[in-house]
């Protein structure tokens, strides 16, 4: 397990190696006593309470290990996506976890990560039976990391795609680190 630590938030990784997992972020601290979970059951305490899963905010990860090249990402670089569920989003979270998680890959992993890309859908797109315009607050946040529009793709599925590139030292200089 991996786990990462923020002001508010703990993002929580099923293995050490969290390239190529997504993990689960929770509004509770690892030392609070409302997040206890034992590795060898599974078993959380959750607001005093006993549940087969914590409740999470959302998810977070990378996609693809910076040692690697993709299809999206070169050598030193590495995809990135996060999702807060509704009840939970533009109350400051998906920046906070994006925030350290971020610094974890570029400062703390010793991967040599020096760019992370997002994409974030543009326009309007047909997902089921509804329409989404876009996702103003996902490119909000972004730019709070220092994210800058780095081109566009088209989706057969999701429409047109922007790419967004945050570097390292962009994002270091922003947070003063």
């Amino acid at each position: 397990m991996l786990y990462i630590q923020s002001e508010q938030l703990t993002l929580k990784f099923n293995q050490e190696d969290s390239w190529n997992t997504r993990g689960i972020i929770y509004l509770e601290s690892i030392e609070s006593h409302k997040f206890i979970e034992s590795e060898i059951t599974g078993d959380c305490m959750c607001g005093g309470e006993k549940s087969n899963s914590c409740h999470g905010i959302g998810f977070i990860g990378f996609q693809g290990h910076p040692k690697v090249p993709t299809k999206w990402a070169d050598k030193r670089e590495t995809l990135f996506g996060y999702e807060i569920n509704e009840e939970y989003r533009n109350k400051g979270y998906a920046t906070e976890a994006a925030k350290v998680l971020l610094d974890w890959g570029f400062n703390k992993s010793y991967q040599n990560l020096e760019v992370v890309k997002a994409h974030t859908i543009h326009g309007w797109r047909i997902v089921g039976e509804s329409h989404n315009k876009g996702n103003p607050a996902s490119i909000r946040v972004l730019e709070k990391l220092g994210a800058i529009y780095d081109g566009h793709h088209h989706d057969d599925k999701a429409g047109e795609v922007l790419i967004w590139k945050i570097t390292k030292d962009n994002f270091n200089m922003l947070n003063n680190i």
